[in-house]
Formats: C-alpha cells, structure tokens, sequence
C-alpha cells in the first residue's frame, strides 16, 4: 500500500485533511480535484485522528509515543487496582528481603528488625522482615519467602509485557518517515490483557 495522503476529518462542514500540504481540504476549494483524482486511483483515507493534524511529524510523534506511554501507564494502574501506594512500598522491601534470605544471606534490613519485633510485639528478633510476617501469619519464613518470590514473578511478568510492548511500539513510532505512515501504523496491538 502506498502512504496515504489524505486523513478524515471530525468537521460539521465535511472535508478531509491533506497530510501532505498539512491543511484542511473542502469540497470547491483549491486542491480538492487533486483529492478527487486520488480517489478515483485508488488512494486510500485514513479515519480521523488529531495526530495527523498537528503542525509537523517530530510533535506528531511525541504526541503518538505519550499515547503509548499512557496506554501503558493505564494498563499497569488496573494491574495495582486494589492495592495502596503503603502496598506497594512495603512490597518492595518484602522483595529485597525475600531474595536475600533466598540467597542464604542476612536480611538487609537487620538493624532495623528489634525495633521491627518491638513495634509488633514478637517475643524475639525474627531473622527477616519476612520472618515477622510468617510468624504474625503462623506460616514458616520460607513460605512467605517463597509467596513473595511468586508474587514477583507474577508482577514481573506483566510489566515485561508492558514494557516491552511501550518500548516496541515507541520505537517503531519514532521510526515513521511520513505522517500517514506514522497514522497507519497500528500501535494498539500485542498489549497484554490486563
């Protein structure tokens, strides 16, 4: 296929958008017998999309790549739906601590584990924060180890995903030499279902 020329418009008085020229086009102004011969060969237009009518290619595809951005952004959002920010920081160091236990090493935040066992009245210093967990939870620390592990996985999974496809199509975005290539290309396949 070759690259369109000419893209829809959302306007009451009709008319199209010429992607080359960067104008509005109506019916018995200049330019629309050379849209009407495009027509008439074949040329395909290209549905209404605000990118293709803003000033020049380099914003148009700043705009495209903050599109792609953001569809990931709302993606990653309904994966942490239910889960409060507090969740999410406490879930970081779960994980540090998780992988240093896993690791047989100390937990990184051993200084601050008696003041941890104080504050949820344990009888002793558990090992890990993880082991204060297991031990409020009745579990063993390698099993909330090993939860927390899981849940990592999982986690890691779909941002991979995510990233990887923000990353692909922001790239190939960048890589569109004119604005109905850059209309043309389909940025909205591959994501995940999230």
């Amino acid at each position: 296929m070759s690259t369109p020329l000419y893209q829809s418009i959302d306007d009451p008085l009709g008319g199209v958008w010429d992607l080359v020229n960067r104008r509005r086009i109506r019916k018995d102004e200049p330019g629309w017998d050379i849209y009407q011969v495009y027509l008439s060969s074949g040329g395909v237009v290209l549905d209404a999309d605000p990118i293709g009518q803003l000033a020049d290619l380099a914003t148009a595809k700043t705009a495209r790549v903050a599109d792609i951005n953001n569809r990931a952004a709302a993606a990653r959002n309904r994966a942490m739906r239910g889960k409060s920010p507090w969740e999410g920081i406490s879930w970081t160091i779960k994980l540090f601590d998780a992988l240093a236990v896993k690791a047989g090493n100390a937990s990184p935040f051993a200084p601050i584990l008696p003041a941890l066992a104080t504050a949820i009245g344990l009888g002793q210093t558990p090992n890990s924060v993880n082991a204060a967990i297991a031990a409020v939870r009745g579990i063993t620390e390698m099993q909330q180890v090993d939860k927390v592990l899981a849940d990592a996985v999982q986690a890691l999974a779909i941002e991979t995903l995510l990233d990887g496809q923000r990353g692909k199509h922001a790239d190939a975005t960048l890589t569109q030499t004119t604005m109905g290539d850059l209309l043309t290309y389909n940025w909205t396949t591959g994501w995940p279902p999230i």
